[in-house]
């Protein structure tokens, strides 16, 4: 990614890795801000699959959709200046509802998060308790190749004026201009595999990960 101070969270499966057997217990945050998944119970780490993305050549964390998730440290806090989050990603059900990462405090207070229904997506954010989303109805996501998830929340004048925009392998899917702007809060509940509280598990692989604390402009979105 574009070298930036903006960039909170990089998580890539071909680099800093740990695993036993397969089984996951650290994913190395290479943002620069320290923010390390990690998971020490055994029957909720992820695994790593080889030769999963790029012809066979990179391999992706996979998550069951049951009880598999990486917990990230407390932070990402001021997202006053909107969020950004890329997801190369590979759900596998059709029909299923998971959260690829998530970042917030409990019962979704102060939550912004990427979620999978089947074959479509949904950006999620929250101001206080007071939630908002936009969502793709055309199925998008394929469920047999991995893809180029990206989702922007770009702050409004007022609340509830945030614009936030799906993009699929940089096509934009879905636009809306009625989402609430993100508060400057620590995020105690930060995930990568389900949502927040332990809700909505993922099922499928992802490759990597970026979360920008920006709205980034489309120039940067393309690079």
């Amino acid at each position: 990614p574009q070298p930036s101070s903006n960039l909170a969270l990089w998580l890539r499966s071909d680099y800093g890795v740990t695993s036993s057997s397969g089984a996951i217990s650290q994913w190395s945050d290479f943002s620069g801000q320290g923010n390390n998944a990690t998971q020490s119970t055994g029957s909720a780490q992820p695994t790593l699959t080889t030769g999963a993305v790029n012809s066979a050549i990179l391999p992706a964390v996979s998550f069951n959709g049951t009880s598999q998730q990486l917990n990230l440290p407390s932070g990402f806090a001021n997202l006053t200046n909107g969020a950004s989050i890329f997801v190369v990603t590979k759900p596998t059900s059709s029909t299923a509802t998971g959260d690829p990462c998530a970042f917030g405090n409990a019962s979704n207070s102060d939550a912004v998060f990427s979620q999978t229904v089947g074959k479509n997506a949904s950006l999620n954010a929250w101001n206080g308790t007071t939630s908002s989303s936009v969502a793709t109805t055309t199925s998008p996501l394929s469920n047999s190749a991995y893809q180029l998830l990206e989702e922007i929340l770009l702050p409004g004048a007022t609340a509830g004026t945030a614009t936030g925009t799906i993009w699929v392998n940089g096509s934009q899917k879905v636009q809306a201009t009625n989402l609430q702007n993100l508060n400057n809060v620590s995020r105690t509940q930060n995930v990568v595999g389900c949502g927040i509280g332990g809700t909505n598990f993922f099922q499928g692989g992802i490759a990597e990960i970026l979360v920008f604390s920006t709205a980034l402009s489309a120039s940067q979105r393309a690079s």
